[in-house]
């Protein structure tokens, strides 16, 4: 696909910021109940840490792209509809940030149009993107992304900076090459671990040590 950068740029970024809030911690397969203090940690995110990128940006002139689970828009609606009032965009981040590869296909179906349907609700949005909030997508959410309607996505590493069309139906064994799908009208955006500073910044017990100084992760 040709790339057009913005007039008279040289080079264009997308900013993708994660508003997963708490349910990361138990949606995302950290803990099997919501638990006070992992709950606490997650709504800091929203209490705090959204007024104060909303704040940042603003400041800078820069617009992102917000992805909100749907969880967290219906439980913390005024921050959420703030990052809509200031002109960021708002995308589909699941409901409660699932671990969709242990879901059937149609379970995955119905928690990302419950997700959808509720930015729609809160916040009058119809999110147009997808931003992976599993370890790995399922062998489904291709497909899924295409069937109801969205335009792009983050699922894939494949590229290290420039947007490719997504695939749908790559058949992917042990004893044969990888037989490519056909390719979408939806354009993946890839994105990386380590242009993520998440890894880097946030310390979970027996998982990740996370406590890195700010100033090395910028270097």
């Amino acid at each position: 696909m040709p790339v057009v950068m913005p007039k008279g740029k040289k080079c264009a970024f997308v900013y993708d910021l994660h508003i997963d809030g708490p349910c990361l911690w138990f949606g995302g397969g950290f803990q099997s109940t919501p638990l006070p203090t992992a709950v606490s940690r997650g709504e800091f995110s929203l209490r705090e840490g959204v007024p104060l990128m909303l704040a940042l940006l603003k400041k800078l002139g820069i617009k992102c792209t917000f992805a909100v689970p749907g969880h967290d828009a219906e439980s913390f609606p005024e921050p959420c509809k703030k990052i809509v009032e200031d002109g960021h965009e708002v995308i589909y981040h699941g409901y409660v940030h699932e671990n969709v590869t242990k879901m059937t296909k149609e379970q995955e179906e119905a928690v990302m149009k419950r997700g959808m349907q509720a930015l729609q609700n809160v916040l009058g949005v119809t999110p147009q993107g997808y931003s992976q909030h599993s370890p790995d997508v399922s062998p489904y959410t291709h497909e899924l992304i295409e069937k109801l309607g969205l335009k792009h996505c983050m699922t894939s590493m494949a590229s290290e900076f420039m947007p490719f069309r997504m695939r749908v139906g790559d058949v992917v064994t042990l004893d044969a090459p990888i037989k490519k799908g056909r390719e979408t009208k939806v354009v993946e955006i890839p994105w990386s671990w380590y242009l993520d500073d998440w890894p880097y910044f946030d310390y979970i017990y027996g998982v990740q040590t996370g406590l890195r100084d700010p100033k090395s992760v910028f270097e």
